[in-house]
Protein backbone atom coordinates (compact mmCIF):
# COMPACT_ATOMS: atom_id res chain seq x y z
CA UNK A 1 0.00 0.00 0.00
CA UNK A 2 1.40 3.82 -0.62
CA UNK A 3 2.18 5.78 1.55
CA UNK A 4 0.37 8.89 2.95
CA UNK A 5 0.57 12.35 2.96
CA UNK A 6 1.58 12.84 7.05
CA UNK A 7 -0.36 16.18 7.12
CA UNK A 8 -3.64 15.94 8.80
CA UNK A 9 -6.69 15.51 6.79
CA UNK A 10 -4.61 15.42 3.57
CA UNK A 11 -4.93 11.97 1.83
CA UNK A 12 -2.60 12.09 -1.24
CA UNK A 13 -0.04 9.84 -2.10
CA UNK A 14 3.45 10.10 -0.16
CA UNK A 15 6.31 12.13 -1.95
CA UNK A 16 9.00 12.70 0.36
CA UNK A 17 9.61 13.72 3.89
CA UNK A 18 6.04 12.24 4.69
CA UNK A 19 4.89 15.18 2.79
CA UNK A 20 2.36 14.63 -1.00
CA UNK A 21 3.87 16.81 -3.88
CA UNK A 22 1.47 20.00 -2.64
CA UNK A 23 3.02 20.39 0.70
CA UNK A 24 6.52 19.28 0.00
CA UNK A 25 6.80 22.33 -2.40
CA UNK A 26 5.28 24.33 0.12
CA UNK A 27 7.48 23.08 3.00
CA UNK A 28 10.11 23.82 0.62
CA UNK A 29 9.61 27.58 -0.88
CA UNK A 30 7.77 28.48 3.15
CA UNK A 31 9.49 26.21 5.29
CA UNK A 32 6.16 25.72 6.84
CA UNK A 33 3.48 23.44 5.58
CA UNK A 34 0.69 25.09 7.10
CA UNK A 35 1.71 28.75 6.39
CA UNK A 36 1.10 29.98 2.65
CA UNK A 37 4.01 30.02 0.32
CA UNK A 38 4.86 33.42 0.28
CA UNK A 39 8.23 33.00 -1.71
CA UNK A 40 6.15 31.25 -4.48
CA UNK A 41 3.56 33.97 -4.68
CA UNK A 42 6.51 36.71 -4.85
CA UNK A 43 7.95 34.63 -7.91
CA UNK A 44 4.65 34.10 -9.75
CA UNK A 45 4.39 38.06 -9.27
CA UNK A 46 8.22 38.38 -10.87
CA UNK A 47 6.97 36.31 -13.70
CA UNK A 48 4.24 38.94 -14.33
CA UNK A 49 6.60 41.86 -15.62
CA UNK A 50 7.56 42.84 -18.55
CA UNK A 51 11.15 42.45 -18.00
CA UNK A 52 10.85 38.72 -17.01
CA UNK A 53 8.93 37.79 -20.01
CA UNK A 54 11.60 39.53 -22.04
CA UNK A 55 14.40 37.31 -20.53
CA UNK A 56 12.09 34.57 -21.01
CA UNK A 57 11.87 35.03 -24.52
CA UNK A 58 15.59 35.93 -25.35
CA UNK A 59 16.36 32.35 -23.03
CA UNK A 60 14.07 30.42 -25.59
CA UNK A 61 15.28 32.06 -28.94
CA UNK A 62 18.82 30.24 -27.73
CA UNK A 63 18.05 26.99 -26.92
CA UNK A 64 16.03 27.03 -29.73
CA UNK A 65 19.26 28.16 -31.89
CA UNK A 66 21.08 25.55 -29.86
CA UNK A 67 18.74 22.92 -30.67
CA UNK A 68 18.81 23.48 -34.60
CA UNK A 69 22.38 23.89 -34.51
CA UNK A 70 22.90 20.37 -32.63
CA UNK A 71 24.35 20.76 -29.58
CA UNK A 72 24.67 22.88 -26.71
CA UNK A 73 27.45 24.99 -28.07
CA UNK A 74 25.25 27.31 -29.28
CA UNK A 75 24.72 29.11 -33.06
CA UNK A 76 27.72 29.29 -34.66
CA UNK A 77 30.36 27.50 -32.03
CA UNK A 78 31.87 24.68 -31.34
CA UNK A 79 32.76 23.69 -35.41
CA UNK A 80 36.44 23.64 -33.91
Amino acid sequence: MARTCSVKGCDRRHLARGLCRSHYYREWYAADPDRKAHKLEQLRKARDTDEYRERERARNRRRKLRKQAGGKAGAGGGDA
